[in-house]
Parts: structure tokens; sequence; C-alpha cells
């Protein structure tokens, strides 16, 4: 902050009593961040403005829709925040509240628990501050200056005196060569946190003069000032006093042009004129000499007690912040210019703020006594003085003494018949009291058997409530078991029918392999008729090699036989390969019987596989016999033999270790169907060879052959061919 005094202005809301003359005559104030503008309606066609800046301007006035006031927190930060840090730094601080009754100083200072005012505030922030700094001492006082004398609020004895109990002396101003004045004996509390200081402030308002005017229902009949006196730990010493200026315009008791006002109203208000007129005047002797530093101006502090007080806040050695609260009523034009005028002629005065050294305390109490003792000097003085005046008194008091005894006579009759009618009045007011008495004993007596019955009716109707949560409780488990059941039941049937779409998928599958069996065994039928027919076709061939010579048709029979050997040792191989995979197979669809024959389905299905591949085989035993009458398909027939004599050499090895899968009827039908027949060269005729060869078709015979180191079969090494 600047040593320049810093002003700010408020501007109250309008009261509900003013609203409604509002649209009628309108407000007298504009207001916008840094200005006022004061506006005085003359007639519908006249008006005069004037227009006053300042630091800061708070429009609290409420007439706009949707407006938001400005609240104490906001004028706070922008105005007193900066104060309280400069007091932890060692310079005094003052702020100064002015301004017409009513228009809220109080309410900015003190505040509401919802909208905290500038001293809670500035005790929380001071403490936080000193929170760092360590070692700093906090003392709290509150005096008030009532009708131009200073009064510790902080003396049990104002409370009493306020209350008519007792009387309280009044404390003297003087003027400490350092510290400046002061209110000599004045109670300074010392305070460790922010809760203390304001309990300091709450006792201190408590005892305060207000009563009840037209303009507020509380209103401050005298000046306050609350002070925190901080003493530092290198010995600074500094003070942060926020002071409550009583209210303008008080001469008549708060209302402008009241015809007669209460006699201690009128007083008060002469009193609190009076200081706040001296006040105007240090103010405006401070704006001149701040203009011209070359002149010398005589500020008159010591005209009154409030200005004495407030010498260092007003060009001494302090910083000053000065807040003006003004009203946008037009009844009160006047007090609300008078009030901007005193808030521009503060922002023109300039202080010197400095920190203060504390000096040694022998230092301070030389001066302190030599103060002493001149104060003593000036009331011996006055004491003399007061004692002529007292002489002079008496005597003309002893010649006013026989009237006052005539008047006390006249008064004692008066009081006599003043006491008769108190005294009848007193009893008709006791009889009335008694009759007002019996009829609130009657109206307690009914409100008492009200309030019974009520209790009554709550604990019936609390039962029905139980007993009906009761019964709901029970209803919501029959549901819940109700429910439960009907799940389980639902699940089984659910299992159930997951059961038959089970049986019935598997009865599918069980017809779906009978029908494939079926065409199986079609297919095996046409198989067989198939192979009928390539026999026919076999027989007809050799009957036609019957014709050629016969060691040539030895060779051929002896090859159609082998070939009929090959294929029977493959047929009998492939029927046990397949029945053991099909009986493998099958078995997840159809258990096997117990006795280990296989299932019918197994063997319809190899059946129908073998007969498939037997016809194959006969297919190409029948091209083989058309290409036999010429000498390469005789000697591929050779090769085609000796290949299978090695396919029947390993076919004999794969079954002698599935030998034991095979039941006893089939091994002895393979037996049957196996068996040699050696044959010699040139023996027979024609005739005789083809008589031999179509008996060991029927019979079946091996025919013996030879292989070279490379398992080829040669023609000439081979005795049969």
């Amino acid at each position: 902050m600047s040593n320049a005094v810093a002003v700010a202005v408020r501007v109250r809301p309008f009261k509900e009593s003013e609203l409604a003359s509002l649209e009628e005559r309108g407000h007298t104030v504009e207001i916008d961040e840094h200005s006022v503008t004061m506006i005085q309606r003359l007639n519908d066609a006249h008006e005069v403005s004037r227009a006053f800046k300042f630091d800061h301007c708070y429009n609290s006035m409420d007439h706009d829709e949707g407006w938001v006031p400005v609240n104490n927190g906001q004028i706070y930060k922008d105005m007193v925040s900066p104060g309280v840090k400069d007091v932890c730094d060692g310079y005094n601080v003052n702020i100064l509240m002015y301004g017409q009754t009513g228009t809220g100083k109080t309410h900015t200072m003190a505040g509401t628990e919802s909208d905290p005012g500038a001293i809670p505030l500035a005790c929380a922030d001071l403490f936080n501050h000193l929170a760092i700094r360590p070692g700093t001492q906090v003392k709290a006082s509150f005096v008030e200056i009532y009708n131009d004398q200073v009064v510790d609020l902080l003396d049990p004895k104002v409370l009493a005196e306020r209350k008519g109990k007792g009387d309280v002396s009044r404390l003297r101003v003087r003027e400490h060569p350092e510290l400046g004045p002061f209110a000599d004996g004045k109670i300074e509390v010392a305070v460790a946190t922010a809760s203390e200081a304001m309990d300091v402030f709450q006792r201190g308002s408590a005892a305060r003069s207000t009563c009840k005017t037209p303009l507020a229902p509380q209103s401050s009949r005298s000046h306050g000032q609350f002070t925190l006196t901080l003493t530092h730990p290198k010995g600074n010493m500094s003070q942060l006093s926020m002071v409550d200026l009583g209210g303008t315009g008080q001469g008549d008791g708060g209302v402008k042009g009241a015809k007669k006002a209460d006699a201690k109203l009128q007083i008060e208000g002469a009193a609190i004129n009076k200081s706040l007129a001296t006040l105007g005047m240090v103010m405006s002797a401070l704006a001149k000499a701040s203009k011209d530093k070359s002149k010398k101006v005589h500020v008159p502090y010591r005209d009154s007690s409030l200005t004495w007080l407030l010498k260092s806040a007003l060009g001494g050695n302090s910083r000053t912040i000065f807040l003006a609260f003004v009203s946008p009523y037009f009844d009160h034009y006047d007090e609300s210019v008078s009030t901007l005028r005193y808030a521009e002629r503060a922002s023109a005065i300039v202080n010197t703020a400095t920190t203060k050294i504390k000096k040694t305390a022998a230092v301070l109490e030389a001066e302190a006594e030599a103060a002493r003792i001149e104060e003593e000097k000036a009331q011996e003085e006055a004491r003399i003085e007061e004692e002529k005046a007292e002489a002079e008194a008496a005597e003309a008091a002893a010649e006013e003494a026989a009237l006052e005894a005539r008047k006390a006579e006249l008064a004692a009759k008066a009081a006599a018949k003043k006491a008769a009618a108190e005294a009848k009045a007193a009893a008709e007011a006791e009889a009335a009291r008694k009759e007002v008495e019996e009829e609130a004993r009657v109206k307690a007596e009914a409100e008492a058997r009200r309030f019974e019955m009520e209790m009554k009716l709550k604990q019936e109707a609390e039962l029905a409530r139980v007993r009906a949560e009761e019964a709901a409780a029970k209803e919501a488990a029959e549901q819940k078991r109700l429910a439960e059941e009907r799940r389980v039941a639902e699940e089984k049937k659910a299992e159930a029918e997951r059961k038959k779409i089970e049986e019935e998928a598997k009865r599918q599958e069980r017809e779906k392999v009978r029908k494939e069996a079926e065409a199986a065994r079609q297919q095996a039928e046409a198989a067989r008729v198939a192979k009928l027919e390539a026999q026919r076709r076999e027989e007809e061939a050799q009957e036609a090699l019957s014709q050629a010579p016969a060691q040539e048709a030895a060779r051929l029979a002896a090859a159609e036989l082998r070939a009929q050997e090959a294929a029977a040792a493959r047929k009998a191989k492939e029927e046990a390969e397949e029945e053991a995979a099909a009986e493998a197979v099958l078995a997840a669809l159809e258990p096997a019987p117990a006795n280990g024959d296989p299932s019918p389905l197994w063997k319809l299905k190899a059946k129908k596989e073998r007969e498939e591949r037997e016809r194959v085989e006969i297919e190409k035993q029948a091209k083989l016999l058309t290409d036999v009458e010429t000498e390469a398909g005789q000697f591929k027939l050779k090769t085609q033999l000796r290949n299978v004599k090695k396919e029947e050499m390993r076919g004999d090895a794969r079954e002698e270790s599935t030998a034991g899968q095979l039941t006893e009827k089939k091994k002895k039908k393979k037996s049957k169907e196996k068996f040699e027949l050696p044959l010699s060269p040139g023996s027979g005729d024609g005739g005789e060879e083809k008589k031999k060869k179509k008996k060991k078709k029927k019979e079946g015979f091996t025919l013996p052959t030879t292989e070279d180191e490379y398992g080829t079969v040669s023609p000439t090494n081979n005795p049969f061919l």
C-alpha cells in the first residue's frame, strides 16, 4: 500500500419500504467500478448530477433483476487484506468506516455468519500471517467515544452502567511522544488465536451504546475503535485499528424532518455530529496541506476526542483505508452527497507511514514519568478551577434551595396522588394477570390432552405399520419360495427335454447307420453279381486258351491259379482287418455282444467295402486274361504273379499277428481255400489238361515259382513254364 489514503464507496441495497416509490421517482445513484454519480431530479424535465471518483466502488443495490450484490468478502479482499499484511510488516494501519445511519457500516465491519465482515476476516488473516512469524505478541482493546468521552468497552462496569446499575469512569486521551495519542488506562487483552480476538470483539460489542431508530433497528450511538497491537520479536510495534464511526444525520434522532425527537437521542446525535464536523475540518486541513506543502496549515486534532485519537490515522504514521457508505434512496440525497464529499477529501490526504522501533525500557519509563508529572500538574490546576466554580455554584444553590423545597413539597403531593393511582392500576393489572394465567392453564391442560391423544394415535399407527411390514415380509418370503419351486421345476423340465433330444439324436444316428448298412448290403450284392459275371468271362477266356499247346495251357493255368491264390489270400487278410476296424469304429454306437462276435452293422459295412475291392480285382484279372495272347502280355502276367507272391508272403506275416482276432470258423474257411497243385512240364494231352484245370479251379492250388538274385520271376529257370 502507498501512503495515500485508500478510499472506497459502497451503496447499500434498497429497503422494502423504498421499492414502492422507486418506479415513480427513481434512484439517485449511478455507479460503476471507480465512480459514483449522484442525480437530483428537480422536476420531470430537469435534473442535476455530480460524479465522484474513488479507488473502488461497490454496488449493492438490488433493483436490477438477476443481479447479485457485492458481499463483504470482496470488499475485504480489495481494501483490507493489503493492510493486514502491512501490519505484519511493522506498519500502523487504520480502517475508518463513515456514512449515514443504516447504510451498512457495522454490517461491513462485523458481518454475519454467512457473510463475515472485515474484523473476523482480518483476525483470521492476521494470525495466518503470524503463523510463519513466531514470537509476535498480539493484544486486543475496544473503546468507544460516546458523547465525546472515551469509554473502555472491556471494563465490566460499562455493561452494568448501560443497565443503570452503576457508574464508570471515563478515560483520558493522552499523547505519547513516540506512540502518539492513546486512551490512558484502557484494558488490553493478550490473544493468541483469531477466535480469542473475536471473543474480545464480541464482548466489547455487547457493551456498545445502541438504540432503535427509524433508519436502523440497532443504530450505533457512538464511535467504536477495535485495536490489535502487535509486538514483533525485534522490538517493532504496529497497530491495526478499525473504527466504526457513528452515523451522520442524527441531530434529529435519525429522521430527517422529524418534528420532535427523544431528548437523549438529540444529545447523542449532537455529539456525533460535532465530532464528525471536527473530523471534516481535520480532513479539509490535511487535504489543503497535501496540495500545498509550502504552507503551514493548522489541523484541529484536539477539538474532539475522536480526531485526537485518530491523529496518527489522518496525516500521521499510518496507512489508512477510508470506506464510505451511502444510500440510493432519493430522500437521502443530501446526506449521500455529504458523505461522498468527506470521502473525496480523505482521498487527498497523504500519510507518512514508517515502521516503529521500540526504545529501551528505561527511556520509555522516563518519558512516561514526565508525561505523568505533566498530567498531574494539569489535573491540579483543573481541580483548583473546579473548586472555585463549586463555591460559586454553592452560593447559587443556596438561593435556589427554598424554591426547590417548595417544588419538592408540590412534587411529593403529586407523587402521593400518582402512587394511589398506580396502586389501583397495579391491583387491576394483578386481577387481569390472574385471569390470563387461569386461561393459560386451561389452554395448557387442553394442549396436554391433545398431545397425549396424538401420541396414542401415533403409537397405534406405528404398530399397524410394523404389522403391515411383517405381513409384507411373509408374503415376500412365500413369493420367493414359490419362485424357487417354479425355477427347480423348470430346470427339471428342461433337463428332461434335453435328455429327450439326446435320445432322439441317438435314435436318428442309429437309423442313419442302419440305412448306410442297408445301402452297403445292396452295393455288396451288386458287386457279387459283377464278380459272377467276371468269373463267367474268365471261364470263357480259359476255354479259349485250352485250344493252345498243352505246355502253354499249363503255364496259363498255373498263372491263373496263382492269381486266384493271391486274391484269396488278400481277401482273407482284408476281411480280418476290416472286421477289426469296424469293431473299433462302431463300438461307440452299439456295444459288442458278450460272445465276442462282430455286430451286424460292422459286418455289413466291412462286407460292403470287401465286395467293392473284389470287384475291382476281378476287373483287373479279366484285363490280364485278354492280354495273355501276346508275348508282352504273358511277360506282364509273370511279373504280376511275382508281385502277388511277395504280397502273399507279407500278408502271411500280418495274418500271424491278427490270427487271434479271427473266429475259428473263419480260420477253417481260409484253410480250405488255400492248397498247392504241382505241375510237370509236358504231362498229359490237351483234353486231360483242360479237365485238370477246371478241377483245380474249383478246389484252389498254390503255384510254386522261383526267383533270381534280384527277386524277379525267370521263365527259363521255372520248371513249370
